[in-house]
């Protein structure tokens, strides 16, 4: 699996799921919740209904999944731009049943069921988009993860808290994970100044 780094500008963030949006309205819906809420990929595409959608019908205030990877539960509220995106969404792929998958593919499995989209999907998706809105670097799937621990960090959210929500066990890892650059931490000395 090749190097990916995170989005760091929040034009950008906003640029590729305006493109990814305007291939289908479920790729945006898939960048933005992952850009917001740190899924791993396969837990991300692995959303139903049933995850967004209360039995009246009405969208939930946090989304909860069991990770795949780790077997945890993980929780996470979502933006009311969110709720009414995944509404729009809901609708326009007249998605009604909790046990269908949220971003459907165009394969259908035994018995005419919906299949999620795939992750390798995703990820040449992700790729394509940066490249057509000329974001140099290197971009995929999992960019969406590390672009939240990203802003998070650059928030000022703590060090510990970023590594028990992305699992990281150390300081190291989740500095390597994030892409600090030197850049960065040169700003940091020049700050400092102590005169």
């Amino acid at each position: 699996m090749k190097f990916v780094e995170p989005f760091r500008s929040k034009k950008d963030v906003e640029t590729v799921r305006l493109y990814l949006r305007g291939k289908a309205l479920k790729h945006g819906l898939w960048f933005w919740i992952g850009v917001n809420s740190a899924l791993r990929i396969s837990d991300l595409l692995s959303l139903t209904v049933g995850n967004v959608q209360k039995s009246n019908g009405a969208i939930v205030d946090k989304i909860l999944v069991k990770e795949q990877k780790t077997g945890k539960t993980k929780e996470f509220p979502i933006s009311d731009k969110i709720r009414t995106e995944i509404r729009t969404v809901l609708q326009h792929y007249t998605l009604t049943e909790a046990g269908q998958p949220l971003f459907p593919s165009h394969k259908t499995g035994e018995k005419g069921q919906l299949k999620p989209i795939g992750r390798s999907y995703a990820n040449q998706l992700i790729t394509e988009a940066a490249q057509m809105c000329n974001i140099t670097g290197n971009y995929g799937s999992h960019s969406m993860r590390k672009s939240f621990a990203y802003f998070a960090w650059q928030q000022g959210t703590d060090v510990l808290l970023l590594m028990d929500l992305l699992n990281h066990s150390s300081p190291k890892d989740l500095r390597r994970y994030i892409g600090i650059t030197q850049e960065q931490l040169n700003k940091v000395y020049l700050a400092v100044d102590l005169g």
